[in-house]
């Protein structure tokens, strides 16, 4: 949809401007974008072009919008009032059919006024060809700056008129003074976890000629993330450099947040001076969780050597069933009774339970067996060898919980052997309500047998 007239031949819209049978010799053209279409923010448009026809042959000219590319900056972050600072910027004709002509702007603020604003150029780039602009700066005012640049290009070869290839330039920070902060570490440990420690250590270089009494601090810290010590206060002599440590603790929670390391002049002054700044960028995951599980049998007592599984945590027995640093989440908890502790009137297991891991604190979970619970169980002591031994289990809800649908496993051990595994259910047991299980196992031998009985619930 963009209009381009090759001058003296005619007007055609993209993407189907081609012209055919043309004579020798290089034409201009204009590219315009339809009325009614605002241009992008990005949107450059290159104003004429020299293309070269030669006879009998198709020629393709592809005409990139971004006629001069920013490709780098160089230069120093920072460096002392009253020196010269060499910046230097490469630019780039992507354009692989015709050259173009390029100039480049560079500006420089401190607390947002303008400092040093400066144009080099223009130059000719030729097709793909690089450019360098240099500029020299030399600091007046100590503090932090703002380095701005930008290229233009020519609107028309041979036109004299030029406008901005981007539209926001390229933007830097510098600081000047005779102090710098030189070197910022990353955090250590490089994963930073909410609550738990973390240091980091700054470098300040003095480069003037005079001893100076500084202090070095972190701003910007929000609510929940502390810093110690608070600052650093030290004399540093001409040409010397001192590290500090500072130990950061991120609040609970965790973010991402940007620490402004600053260094002030602390000698005569009635205020302290800002010398040099360095912002850096923290983020820090929630923290951890502690999760500690323990089972009580109806009557409130803790019940051991039973295997606990928090969703796909390990699994660990109680009471020691203690989990430390793990994510904070939902964590459906199985638990179960070891084969070889029989089950007892009144067992009743909680088999899942969903758990929400808070940070930054142990969460302390006691899983309570009977809900429903057995109410009663009928069954004769003993029979013999062959012959059928009927047990009959009611279950039974509180009034103040739910209404449960419940099952019962029925199993039956001899010397650690399973000899016998059924199940029967799930039956609904209403709050407050009853129901009744029965089972029936025949002994093919005689013997000492332990019988077990697990009600199980739905969550």
């Amino acid at each position: 949809g963009i209009d381009v007239t090759l001058i003296g031949v005619g007007k055609k819209t993209t993407p189907d401007a081609v012209w055919t049978a043309l004579g020798e010799g290089a034409y201009q053209l204009t590219a315009t974008r339809a009325s009614g279409i605002p241009f992008d923010t990005t949107d450059t448009l290159v104003g004429q072009v020299a293309v070269i026809v030669e006879p009998n042959k198709k020629v393709i000219a592809q005409i990139p919008r971004n006629s001069t590319a920013f490709v780098e900056m160089t230069g120093p972050d920072g460096g002392p009032i009253n020196q010269p600072m060499q910046f230097e910027v490469v630019a780039q004709n992507p354009n692989p059919n015709f050259a173009v002509r390029s100039k480049a702007k560079m500006r420089i603020l401190a607390d947002g006024q303008t400092v040093f604003s400066a144009e080099r150029g223009p130059i000719t780039l030729e097709a793909d060809q690089q450019g360098y602009f240099g500029w020299e700066y030399i600091p007046r005012v100590a503090g932090e700056h703002v380095v701005a640049v930008q290229v233009l290009h020519e609107f028309g070869f041979g036109t004299n008129q030029f406008q901005p290839s981007d539209s926001t330039g390229y933007l830097r920070p510098l600081t000047v003074g005779n102090v710098l902060i030189s070197a910022v570490s990353p955090p250590n440990p490089a994963e930073v976890h909410g609550g738990e420690p973390f240091t980091v250590d700054v470098t300040v270089k003095n480069l003037g000629q005079y001893l100076n009494r500084l202090a070095l601090l972190p701003l910007g810290l929000p609510a929940g993330w502390t810093a110690s010590p608070q600052e650093e206060v030290f004399a540093l002599g001409p040409n010397q450099s001192a590290q500090k440590r500072f130990t950061i603790v991120p609040a609970v929670d965790g973010g991402t947040i940007s620490i402004r390391w600053q260094v002030e002049l602390r000698d005569a002054a009635p205020e302290p001076i800002p010398l040099a700044g360095f912002s850096q960028a923290v983020t820090a995951k929630p923290a951890p969780a502690n999760l500690a599980i323990t089972i009580t049998d109806p009557d409130d007592n803790a019940q051991a050597g039973i295997a606990v599984t928090p969703g796909t945590l390990p699994a660990k027995s109680t009471p020691e069933a203690l989990w430390t640093k793990i994510e904070p989440a939902l964590y459906p908890v199985q638990a179960v009774r070891p084969a070889e502790f029989p089950f007892t009137v009144g067992d009743t297991w909680v088999h899942a339970v969903a758990v929400d891991a808070k940070a930054n604190r142990t969460n302390e979970f006691t899983l309570t067996r009977n809900t429903p619970y057995f109410a009663e169980i009928e069954a004769a002591a003993f029979t013999q060898s062959g012959q059928p031994w009927d047990v009959t289990l009611m279950a039974t809800t509180p009034e103040d919980e739910p209404n449960r649908l419940a099952k019962v496993q029925f199993v039956v051990y001899q010397s650690g052997v399973l000899r016998h595994n059924v199940t029967v259910g799930p039956r609904f047991i209403s709050a407050g309500g009853e129901s009744y299980f029965g089972f029936q196992w025949t002994p093919a031998a005689p013997g000492d047998y332990t019988v077990g009985l697990q009600l199980q619930s739905e969550l």
